[in-house]
């Protein structure tokens, strides 16, 4: 069972209680919060009530039914979300990059899909990369690894349909998390759709030399077209992207944990 303490307002301890397993069921459409919170948030039947989470690596959580109020990694200072902000903002950094596409119309979707597998990724410390690109234009920075094609295992793996407007399901995202694990970056396309697995990204000349290996990638997928979102071993998110029409091609950073 997901045990809790439940405690009153003036943070004194009322009870100790417990969900059964069978008693949870899997999230509905989207969440802005890890898929780890979600037996306790689903329980929630207070709308004031909130959920404090300490996870085993001093990191802490406090949501509510709406989703993430603020979190803290350990020794970092605290992130406090307007979660409308957030996904407006990454979602206007995704259709202002990709207009010509898809995205454009339907940014909130695909930003909401990205969100809820990035969560799962920072609270499991492997970190990761994640591309969003044009099939065609991968080929000008990006060395194939593991290809979604007519016959490659990984359509039974992940058979999400490209044209689906619906948010991933959680069985999706939960393999979509374990393939991040994989060394190189997880490409997507811009509706969501899986491509490629393990790629390897090149660096691109302007990259800063301060950069790590993960954060060069990610800087140099954004230098080329793409949108990038680095996961960083410690939990730490950020968004890469450039809008040429503005900033000449300069790369922009979005911290967000």
């Amino acid at each position: 069972p997901y045990t809790y303490f439940r405690v009153k307002e003036d943070l004194g301890i009322q009870s100790f209680e417990a969900i059964p397993t069978a008693d949870v069921a899997n999230s509905q459409g989207f969440r802005f919060y890890p898929d780890s919170l979600h037996p306790i948030i689903s329980s929630l039947e207070n709308p004031d009530a909130v959920v404090v989470h300490l996870t085993d690596n001093d990191s802490i959580f406090i949501a509510d039914r709406n989703g993430l109020i603020a979190s803290k990694r350990a020794l970092e200072s605290w992130t406090i979300y307007d979660i409308e902000h957030v996904m407006t903002s990454v979602a206007k950094a995704m259709k202002t990059k990709m207009s010509a596409s898809a995205c454009q119309a339907r940014p909130i979707p695909v930003s909401r899909s990205l969100f809820q597998i990035l969560f799962d990724v920072s609270k499991k410390r492997h970190g990761a990369l994640l591309i969003l690109d044009e099939p065609e234009n991968l080929s000008r920075y990006v060395i194939k690894g593991i290809e979604r094609g007519p016959h490659s295992a990984l359509n039974s793996i992940f058979p999400h349909s490209p044209n689906s407007e619906l948010l991933y399901t959680i069985p999706e995202v939960r393999r979509l998390v374990e393939l991040s694990s994989v060394d190189g970056a997880l490409i997507l396309d811009l509706h969501g759709s899986l491509l490629q697995v393990g790629s390897m990204v090149l660096s691109h000349p302007s990259a800063p030399n301060r950069f790590g290996t993960r954060e060069t990638a990610a800087f140099s997928a954004a230098k080329n077209g793409a949108v990038a979102f680095k996961v960083s071993a410690d939990g730490a998110m950020s968004l890469f992207f450039t809008i040429p029409e503005f900033t000449n091609g300069d790369v922009h950073r979005f911290d967000f944990w």
